[in-house]
């Protein structure tokens, strides 16, 4: 997820928390089968961002990356620093650390600070930065996938955390400029999903559509889990991913949860292990508790599922219990045509469920919850709107959608642009209480931005 960038604001009580418009992006790269490495086989650029000229500043970025960086170095990274970077030094910043690549193996990028999602392409915000037009993004900002080609300019294991509080007010300065009239470009909730290369791990501070939180103390919430387990001996960075998660939920009472979406071919772990020969073998753990039924149908005992002020909900009963689907926004009733998120399940050919923000629905979602834990082979999809071939041109059709679960997994997929059914495989089958279909890009269409779906329906089996 972010604290992803920017989209709807969501309330939090001051007194416990307070939300930020900070981004989080690290690159945490080692291997598990490497020798004690020298400073030259690690390397990372930390950059915290928090006293913006033409936006709100924020408390907790430089900290952030002062305590990452100093965590970095002391686990053998050679680390290039900065705080509070205009444009200039920033990219002077990002040149340093590309050149100190050519012989790395292992690299770290941790970014905090504004970001944005335009035209479904991610951006960095130094402080000096002051937009007001799409055109000026080039200019202002620096986009997210010059840094992690580098990364990805060799074989390397790359790890990214990206931590983002979507109200931002360059966003919302840009979104107002784009609001009228016909446009290319348009600025998304949330970063959108960066297409990463074998062997590298995406991990977001916060579920889809979500506010990240800055937290009460010196760093965020994200951070803090991070900085905690990120020098554990032995620790695999799967199962350092599921420690952070299970830190953030619980201090954030599950307003947060981070999610990740990994490539990575094997075990990655960033501080070896201590040997202890002749120690004594570990007590076997404690017996596992019995299962609870309860745990399955709780909704207070699961993740919750993204949410969104303007968000359409309606009841599908299926043959396995009532699913639940809500969508982000839906276009408002025209030529007495509704197009509702029922929908979606209801086969009628004739409307479709279509996104209502302005743009091309870039990072809209619908998402489907279910009563109780289900096993999810596959979906169908009726992509566009496939009233006739002459309407299903007209609107705009999903190119990208993104599937992402509730345990954090996520998976992307490329539909085809035609009409009739399009079938989904899961293998192996997941297992989850929602999943939610996010937008990330769009074949346009030839008279309208909107985006629409005619069906959209989940295969699955009660899990056991």
């Amino acid at each position: 997820m972010h604290r992803p960038a920017i989209g709807k604001a969501s309330t939090h009580k001051a007194s416990r928390y307070k939300a930020c418009t900070c981004v989080v992006a690290s690159l945490l790269l080692t291997l598990s089968s490497l020798p004690s490495p020298a400073a030259s086989d690690r390397v990372a650029l930390v950059i915290g961002n928090g006293a913006y000229r033409n936006a709100n500043q924020l408390p907790n970025p430089p900290n952030d990356a002062a305590d990452v960086a100093a965590a970095l170095r002391a686990i053998g990274f050679d680390v290039v620093e900065g705080r509070d970077l205009d444009k200039r030094t920033m990219e002077a910043k990002v040149v340093e650390f590309g050149r100190k690549l050519d012989d790395a193996r292992l690299a770290l990028f941790f970014y905090a600070g504004h970001g944005l999602q335009v035209g479904g392409k991610n951006y960095l915000v130094p402080i000096d930065a002051k937009i007001e037009r799409a055109a000026e993004l080039g200019f202002e900002t620096i986009e997210i996938s010059q840094v992690i080609a580098q990364m990805e300019a060799d074989k390397r294991v790359n790890l990214v955390f990206l931590d983002a509080c979507r109200d931002n007010p360059l966003a919302r300065t840009l979104a107002r400029s784009l609001a009228g009239g016909t446009r290319s470009a348009s600025v998304g909730q949330g970063l959108a999903t960066i297409q990463s290369a074998i062997g590298t791990m995406i991990a977001y501070a916060t579920q889809p559509d979500n506010v990240a939180l800055d937290g009460a103390g010196r760093n965020s919430p994200f951070t803090t889990a991070l900085l905690k387990h990120l020098a554990t001996p032995g620790l695999e960075v799967s199962s350092l991913m599921k420690r952070v998660r299970a830190d953030v939920v619980q201090s954030t009472n599950q307003k947060q949860v981070p999610w990740d979406h990994s490539s990575l071919m094997g075990d990655v772990v960033l501080v070896p292990a201590v040997a202890t020969p002749n120690a004594a073998p570990p007590p076997p753990p404690p017996p596992a508790p019995a299962p609870q039924a309860a745990l399955r149908t709780d909704p207070a005992q699961r993740t919750p599922r993204p949410r969104s002020a303007t968000e359409n909900c309606a009841n599908f009963n299926g043959a396995l219990g009532t699913e639940r689907y809500c969508a982000s926004s839906i276009l408002s009733p025209q030529l007495g045509n509704s197009y509702g998120v029922q929908q979606l399940f209801a086969g009628n050919g004739s409307t479709a469920w279509v996104e209502g923000i302005a743009g091309q629905g870039i990072g809209e979602w619908v998402v489907v919850e279910f009563e109780g834990e289900r096993l999810i082979k596959g979906f169908e999809i009726l992509n566009g709107y496939q009233k006739n071939s002459d309407t299903y041109g007209k609107n705009s059709r999903v190119r990208q959608l993104r599937a992402v679960f509730s345990q954090g997994e996520s998976r992307n997929f490329t539909l085809q642009d035609k009409l009739g059914a399009q079938l989904i495989s899961l293998d192996p089958p997941i297992k989850t209480h929602w999943v939610q279909f996010v937008i990330d890009e769009v074949y346009p269409g030839s008279k309208y931005t909107d985006t629409a779906l005619s069906r959209l329906l989940v295969t699955s089996e009660r899990a056991p």
